[in-house]
This record gives C-alpha cells, sequence and structure tokens, in this order.
C-alpha cells in the first residue's frame, strides 16, 4: 500500500517517487525493498554528488553499479580520480596506536593477491600476512622473506645478511 506517490500522468508505470506506508522510499520504482530505493532504466547515473556549477561529480553511482569519487566516469567498480595534489588518495587510519591496519585485495576463490599490513613499527607486504614478501619492522631493519625465512635482511645500521637475519657486517 502507498502513502503518497509524484506521477507522471496517471499510470503506475509514470510514478517518480512513492513513500510506502511502511515508510519505504522509491524514486524509478513502486515497490522500494529498502528504505531508500532508487532505480533507473536508462544508462545515465542513478546518483550524483557535485559542486554547483561543477561538470566532474564528487560521488556518483552509475547505471552499471560502477562508483566514482572525483569522476564522472567510472571504469571499474570503484575508480577515485584526483589530480593536482600531494594529498594521498586513500587514506586509512586507525583511532588509536595499537591498531593494525590492513588492506586486502582478493578474488572469489580466497587467494589474496595483495596484503599490506602497518603498525607503529611495522609494514609487511605480501600474498598473505607472514608469508612470503618485503617487511619493514624492529627499528626501520628491512626483510625480504619467503614464508618464514629471511632471504636479505638489512638492518638499521647497514649491517647486510642473506639468510640470516642477525648479520654482524656489510
Amino acid at each position: 500500500a502507498q502513502a503518497f506517490a509524484i506521477k507522471e500522468g496517471t499510470t503506475a508505470a509514470s510514478t517518480r517517487l512513492i513513500i510506502l506506508t511502511g515508510g519505504n522510499v522509491g524514486i524509478g520504482t513502486t515497490t522500494p525493498w529498502g528504505l531508500l530505493s532508487v532505480e533507473q532504466g536508462s544508462t545515465g547515473p542513478v546518483f550524483v554528488v557535485s559542486d554547483q556549477g561543477t561538470s566532474t561529480p564528487s560521488l556518483i553511482v552509475a547505471g552499471s553499479g560502477n562508483v566514482g569519487i572525483g569522476t564522472a566516469v567510472p571504469t571499474s567498480f570503484i575508480h577515485v580520480s584526483k589530480s593536482g595534489t600531494t594529498d594521498p588518495l586513500v587514506d586509512i587510519q586507525g583511532t588509536n596506536t595499537t591498531d593494525s591496519l590492513s588492506l586486502r585485495v582478493q578474488n572469489a576463490a580466497g587467494s589474496i593477491k595483495l596484503f599490506v599490513v602497518g603498525g607503529a613499527d611495522n609494514f609487511v607486504t605480501g600474498t598473505t600476512q607472514g608469508d612470503s614478501g618485503i617487511q619493514v619492522s624492529n627499528g626501520d631493519d628491512f626483510f625480504i622473506s619467503e614464508g618464514s625465512t629471511a632471504l636479505l635482511t638489512i638492518k638499521s645500521g647497514g649491517n647486510v645478511g642473506i639468510g640470516d637475519t642477525s648479520p654482524e657486517g656489510l
């Protein structure tokens, strides 16, 4: 049942906005399935946020489902674009000093293609956490490892070890 509708013409197909008695709002649909459901039948964007008078939106959800931040034409599922600045493109921050921040890229089979975890004195990148990769930690020591085996170690004082995590010389 509907409580309120805005239509163009007199047919249900011409309903532009509807508010059902349960409170769900539909734009472009007469059967909103969530608190706010937006549907569109054309190839244009579903949702746009931009500054007045600009041609590049701050945020856009395309009809394809692609989301763009700083681009009018998102070409991937999430497309972030920014120019003319030295600020980071993406900034991930924890709320306290003990937070372990991570970024994971994973396919449907569960194979991790990239894993980055960082803390106050630790940065690791590799195929999985604790697996092969590059690690900087323990007072800025640098490691390249395969699994838990260090292949190359460069200590913060400059000593280098191959297959040795505690080198005593260059």
